[in-house]
């Protein structure tokens, strides 16, 4: 279903999106279905073997025959074919005389075109994903996703073509939830722009249905911050804790970041990562780009690894195919799943989404550095006493994590420590349930000088993200003691939702939590040096 040159990023265009918006000036958003409810059920309840008979032309299908269409309608010379973006094509199935008349394997070649969602497309260089679904039908969502994530996959490597009879019907569904799912359309809005672009595309009842149902499949899963009105979208926050979050997340991720934020909340990594960045520490190489062989995780090292062989075992497995395969001969077609678990290039993190992503990538910006002491005392501040223009920016960044995915990449070259800061202790502490919780925290005052063996108490993911957050604080260099031991407790206080004294403020403030009792208090601190010294260990 997708092609390319890894060297290729696509999305849509400034002429595209003004295009949707067109649409809605024209009052399009009630998108219809394309038949009356007869012919509607009529086509859904044909016989796969003589719909094309009926209602394309049967032998003389005009979709499969360049006579029906002029060049205005065959972005593939000889194929009824639309671009819809950048990167997708949309056509109908060629067949393989035109395949061989028309010489489509290397027209795909020029526009470097490297996947095809295809029935059939055994050639060369062109990858092929076939995926099962009816015409004039309906898919269940969770195979859509995956269908998705693949398109996503391959928007990475080059260009993508989307066929599947016509290319109307199934393509246009697909493409849709596409649009859905990376660039946070509305379904409405995706279908109208996609049939600006190839018209008559979602043709059935049941097929705009399905993109909408996909949308609300989606964007349930959008959120990073609560809503600030607790009256507000409240379905679903009460269950907002670690685990919850991380499911959610894992069912947008794909590729490379679907392994490394497997366990670690990716807006925690996304912080602290740039905050490393920010004062020129080591980043402990936790984005390998290996695409020779396939990468495990730094995680792989952490002591929560040891309760998670199985994992590890599979990816080491991986890595021995992979080396294997090198010494055969290249396969004209590769397996969806086999594809979705090879490495991609850094271009997936880097993938432009809208054109008002490069107004955010101004070199001077990324490349802006500042001390550890800077870094360390926006750790430590009082987040609730900042300039109200920082706190105006935190509470921005809270609305467009939500909702634009171009917000992660701005995200990731914010040069404001303090702003980095406030958003990832305002995560910490907005979760209904702490991190650290009443029944963690006993077993850290019973084992608190056998870290190793504590941490293993714990739910896999709260083990992985303590690690990390500790890793991180170890990462931070040069420090002085007293400064690390005032971000530690910055620290647990989040972990814990309970205050703590931090450079003489009760930290963090503004915020109906309990003060951390006395006791507890230094045995978690005793207990958060042990570990820190097992990871220099």
């Amino acid at each position: 279903m997708i092609d390319g040159n890894r060297k290729h990023s696509t999305t849509t265009t400034t002429s595209d999106l003004q295009s949707v918006d067109k649409c809605f000036a024209e009052d399009v958003l009630n998108v219809q279905s394309n038949y009356s409810l007869i012919s509607d059920n009529l086509r859904k309840h044909t016989p796969h073997t003589i719909q094309c008979t009926m209602f394309c032309g049967g032998r003389h299908c005009r979709y499969e025959s360049a006579d029906f269409w002029d060049s205005t309608h065959m972005a593939v010379d000889g194929i009824f074919s639309h671009w819809v973006t950048d990167g997708i094509l949309a056509m109908a199935r060629p067949s393989t005389e035109i395949i061989v008349q028309r010489n489509v394997i290397k027209q795909f070649q020029r526009f470097v075109i490297s996947h095809v969602a295809i029935e059939q497309f055994h050639q060369q260089y062109i990858y092929f994903y076939n995926f099962g679904w009816d015409d004039y039908r309906e898919s269940p969502l969770t195979r859509i996703l995956d269908m998705v994530k693949i398109v996503c996959f391959g928007l990475t490597q080059g260009k993508v073509a989307i066929h599947c009879h016509a290319g109307l019907g199934r393509t246009g569904v697909l493409i849709a939830c596409y649009l859905v799912f990376r660039m946070k359309f509305k379904a409405n809005k995706a279908i109208s722009f996609v049939r600006l672009k190839r018209p008559n595309s979602v043709q059935t009842r049941g097929q705009i249905q399905c993109v909408q149902e996909f949308e609300q499949l989606v964007w349930s899963q959008f959120i990073t911050f609560l809503p600030r009105d607790p009256l507000k979208d409240k379905k679903g926050t009460e269950e907002f804790t670690l685990s919850h979050y991380l499911n959610m997340q894992n069912v947008l991720l794909y590729g490379k970041e679907a392994r490394y934020y497997r366990y670690v909340p990716k807006i925690i990594f996304v912080i602290c990562e740039r905050l490393l960045k920010l004062s020129s520490c080591d980043t402990g190489n936790i984005v390998e780009d290996d695409d020779s062989a396939e990468t495990v995780p730094s995680t792989a090292s952490f002591l929560a690894a040891d309760n998670n062989i199985s994992y590890y075992q599979y990816i080491f497995a991986k890595r021995l195919l992979h080396k294997r395969r090198k010494c055969e001969k290249p396969r004209e077609c590769i397996d969806s799943n086999i594809e979705m678990e090879k490495d991609v290039s850094t271009k997936e993190f880097n993938m432009k989404e809208q054109s008002s992503n490069e107004n955010i990538t101004n070199d001077d910006k990324i490349n802006e550095t500042h001390t550890t002491e800077d870094i360390i005392d926006a750790l430590t501040i009082d987040h609730d006493n900042i300039d109200e223009d920082l706190k105006k920016q935190i509470r921005q960044y809270q609305q467009e994590l939500n909702g634009t995915g171009s917000s992660w990449k701005k995200l990731e070259i914010e040069n404001n420590p303090v702003v980095l800061t406030g958003l990832l202790f305002e995560w910490l502490e907005q979760l209904k349930t702490p991190i650290l919780h009443r029944d963690y925290l006993t077993y850290i005052v019973l084992q608190y000088a056998d870290p190793c063996s504590c941490i293993k108490k714990f739910e896999l993911v709260v083990q992985y993200t303590i690690e990390y957050l500790f890793r991180f604080l170890s990462r931070i260099s040069p420090v002085s003691n007293e400064d690390l031991t005032e971000v530690m407790k910055r620290i647990i206080a989040s972990l814990t939702q309970q205050s703590v004294m931090v450079r003489s403020t009760l930290l963090p403030s503004g915020k109906d939590f309990n003060r951390l009792r006395v006791g507890t208090f230094r045995v978690l601190m005793e207990f958060c040096s042990r570990l820190m010294n097992m990871m220099h260990c």
